[in-house]
């Protein structure tokens, strides 16, 4: 790092830290704290909370998974492609959860369910998410420490001290900062400038990346890889234990199992202007997700070239000398993720080493800062909360919050300190969102959409999932060989769930009062006969509202087309593999074809998203500015939640 690129990155944060002192002068309420007095419109949803989730943990685990399979990943992600359009289109689990009124997930399952309930799945979803997080600040933190080359000891005030501890805790306090001084309305706007930069950012590193790298050393080396390893065939990589078309096929199971489950970035669940709005987030963050995302992709396979490749020999001399002053753990995970970051800070040029370091920053602080503040509100709103008679006054809310958040941090810290994650990132994310998502998925579909779930089948569901998700994580801490990967682990949970619910409910007999939950009275319109009907009567009307414009359904159009195209794209591949076979040297061509692609396409996304999301920002401070702050919008829930329960 030359002093250009410590510039760069000092200059960013500092940028960060300005935007972020601004905001605390809108923060009002516990309703602005935690919800962003439910402001925010589609764009900076979008970049946002594409950014919030994509953290410098979640792409370093993309780096694992790519260095590792190429681009035959890529091929079965298209699998979720239209999976994901068809959830966030169609307004899947998030219409009928904005129609609860509900802050929080646990809140929901008060109304739904029962206090004692909110109060068990409270403290579930803050375990298994402190957990979660908990590999967080550890990952990070050897990031930088790789990236920058920094001494793994130094001394002061004649003191040696460990630079990964210091620098943890120096981070995480950063990320403390942020969560501190304006709650979600400063996450929100520190997600997007960080996600805008990024957006940027990638399309320059790939532009030099794919000047450095010739395609032809690009082609040689991928097509050189062991048999049933291919890194461009995705036909053949049967010998590819982890990364395998079941784990994708899992994912897939999962994002409709589990959407808006997962409470790590619950502060975007309730920050939207409306339902709508949310829905529009979703869809365009699913755009932005597929096609800005494309050097998360390439970096990697650059990477695994260098390695590879002889023409790169001496800057792999180099990435190799460095990964052996490494010391890792028996199964090499630090090295891992020590590799990509590693090579990058090697080939990329001075100012470029720069921006990458400052795109990693901000990915951290948005991550980081997301996790404190979701799971720190979460232990006061679910946990603390269902214990009091009393509303908290205002003063003494925000108070626990931030204590909540700061008590977050300190876990984080030192779990990070003492555990040693066996196993890759995204194995790790599985088994622990297992504890929580195994069972909720079923607690919330069932809740929202069919009146028979019970409270005992939400019990006993979530239960089932805690006790896989943990016995799973101390299964691959004892035996990383274990013969189940951690997405294994996860879908037995979730499958397993999902049977106990059904078979308990049906058992019980009870049936709750879904309409009232819903708030369905205020959604039904007379037509010209003076008949009650309800908005969504058939197919179309569930994917377009009333509350589209012309242009809202202009660009569902095109992202209906662009996902069609795909998944037409996906099956004829698939289907002509099946008859006729392709070649290893066909699929190389459609990859060049797709990469670049890929690259225009996200030149035009990441200029339409700026426009878009900086007209939203100065839109939310307008309405913040004139925003009346209403005290009793703190996710109290005013009525102890009964079973709801009636015997039929």
């Amino acid at each position: 790092m030359q002093l250009i690129d410590w510039g760069i990155v000092f200059a960013f944060i500092a940028f960060l830290i300005g935007s972020v002192l601004y905001t605390r002068k809108y923060v009002k309420s516990v309703a602005g704290f935690l919800a962003a007095e439910r402001c925010a419109s589609r764009y900076i949803l979008a970049v946002a909370g594409g950014s919030s989730s994509l953290g410098a943990i979640a792409i370093i685990a993309m780096f694992q998974l790519y260095y590792r399979t190429g681009f035959t990943a890529k091929w079965w992600e298209l699998m979720s492609l239209p999976a994901g359009l068809i959830i966030t289109m169609s307004g899947w689990v998030a219409y009928r959860y904005r129609q609860t009124r509900a802050m929080t997930l646990a809140e929901f399952f008060e109304k739904r369910y029962s206090r004692n309930f909110r109060l068990f799945a409270g403290i579930l979803g803050f375990l298994s998410g402190i957990i979660n997080f908990g590999i967080f600040p550890a990952v990070s933190t050897r990031f930088f420490i790789y990236y920058c080359n920094l001494p793994m000891r130094f001394e002061f005030a004649g003191i040696e001290m460990s630079t990964y501890a210091v620098l943890m805790a120096v981070l995480l306090v950063v990320a403390l900062f942020f969560a501190f001084v304006g709650g979600q309305i400063s996450i929100i706007v520190s997600d997007f400038l960080q996600g805008t930069f990024f957006n940027f950012a990638g399309i320059a590193i790939f532009f030099f990346l794919i000047v450095y790298f010739k395609w032809s050393d690009i082609s040689e080396t991928l097509l050189a890889a062991p048999i049933a390893e291919s890194k461009v065939n995705p036909f053949n990589i049967g010998n590819e234990g982890e990364f395998n078309l079941g784990f994708f096929l899992i994912v897939i199971f999962g994002q409709f199992y589990t959407c808006m489950a997962w409470q790590g970035s619950s502060g975007y669940a309730c920050s939207a202007k409306s339902a709508h709005e949310a829905k529009m987030g979703g869809v365009i963050q699913q755009l932005r997700s597929y096609v800005l995302l494309i050097v998360l992709t390439f970096a990697p396979i650059c990477v695994y070239v260098l390695m590879h490749h002889h023409n790169y020999f001496g800057q792999a001399e180099k990435v190799i000398g460095s990964l052996n002053g490494i010391s890792s753990d028996p199964t090499n995970m630090v090295r891992e993720e020590a590799l990509v970051p590693i090579a990058l800070r090697i080939i990329l040029p001075t100012g470029l080493i720069g921006v990458f370091c400052a795109v990693m920053l901000g990915a951290l602080i948005g991550t980081n800062e997301t996790y404190l503040h979701s799971w720190g509100s979460i232990f006061v709103q679910d946990v603390i909360m269902p214990f009091r008679k009393t509303p908290f006054t205002p003063k003494q809310h925000m108070l626990a919050l931030r204590l909540s958040i700061t008590g977050v941090a300190i876990f984080g810290f030192f779990f990070s300190l003492i555990f040693c994650n066996a196993q890759y990132i995204l194995m790790f994310f599985a088994v622990t969102g297992a504890i929580f998502l195994g069972g909720a998925g079923s607690a919330i579909i069932g809740g929202l959409y069919w009146s028979r779930g019970t409270t005992l089948a939400a019990y006993l569901a979530m239960v089932n999932g805690a006790v896989i998700g943990v016995g799973g994580i101390i299964v691959k801490q004892i035996s990383p060989d274990f013969c189940l990967t951690g997405q294994e682990i996860f879908f037995i949970a979730m499958v397993s769930s999902i049977a106990i619910y059904i078979i308990v409910s049906l058992l019980s007999g009870c049936k709750f009062d879904l309409n009232s939950l819903l708030h369905k009275d205020a959604e039904q319109q007379v037509d010209k006969d003076g008949t009650l009907k309800k908005y969504f009567t058939n197919i179309w009307t569930k994917f377009i509202t009333k509350e589209f414009t012309k242009s809202d359904k202009m660009f569902y159009a095109i992202m209906l087309i662009w996902m069609v195209f795909w998944t037409l794209v996906f099956i004829a591949g698939v289907m002509w593999n099946f008859f006729f076979g392709i070649s290893d040297s066909i699929w190389l061509k459609f990859w060049h074809i797709w990469i670049f692609s890929m690259f225009g396409f996200a030149v035009i996304v990441a200029v339409w998203l700026a426009i878009g999301g900086f007209k939203n920002l100065i839109e939310m401070f307008r309405i913040l500015g004139g925003t009346r702050v209403d005290v009793s919008d703190d996710g109290w829930v005013k009525k102890p939640g009964k079973q709801g329960d009636v015997q039929i």
